[in-house]
Order: structure tokens, then C-alpha cells, then sequence
């Protein structure tokens, strides 16, 4: 498994964690792993990411309020 290149965005001055690698094989397009509620992109570290980045680029953020994306006010869209 390649390591992942992790750290924040910043989306409109709020700072979101994110987690972004590439393929290890073959060029494919890339993939956008959405955690549910409760969870963070932590949760797909030695499961679904090893698996995926196989074939695709993996780029998976924690949502508002979730792992290390801090809640903020307001409604939770950009």
C-alpha cells in the first residue's frame, strides 16, 4: 500500500481532513470514499484502501463533525 498524503483543505475557511493516494496499478479513475455517520476516513485504512488504490486514486474526507473536521456553524455544505 502506498502512503496516503493526509492534511487539511481549507473550503471556505473551514478546515477539512482529508486523504488523498495513487493507484498502484494501472491507471483507472478515481474513487471518493464517503464515511457514514459516527466513522472517518480512519475507519477504511486497512480495509477498503488497500483494496481500492490497487486500481483506482483514493481521495476520502471526514465529514463535518467527524474524525478530525471540526463541526462548525451554520449549515454543513459549501
Amino acid at each position: 500500500m502506498l502512503k496516503l498524503k493526509r492534511g487539511y483543505l481549507d473550503l471556505r475557511g473551514h478546515q477539512v481532513w482529508s486523504a488523498s493516494g495513487k493507484t498502484l496499478g494501472k491507471k483507472s479513475g478515481p474513487v471518493l470514499l464517503m464515511h457514514g455517520g459516527l466513522s472517518s476516513t480512519e475507519s477504511w485504512d486497512y480495509t477498503v484502501i488497500p483494496a481500492v488504490q490497487r486500481t483506482h486514486k483514493i481521495f476520502a474526507y471526514d465529514r463535518c463533525a467527524h474524525g478530525r473536521t471540526a463541526s462548525r456553524e451554520g449549515f454543513y455544505h459549501f
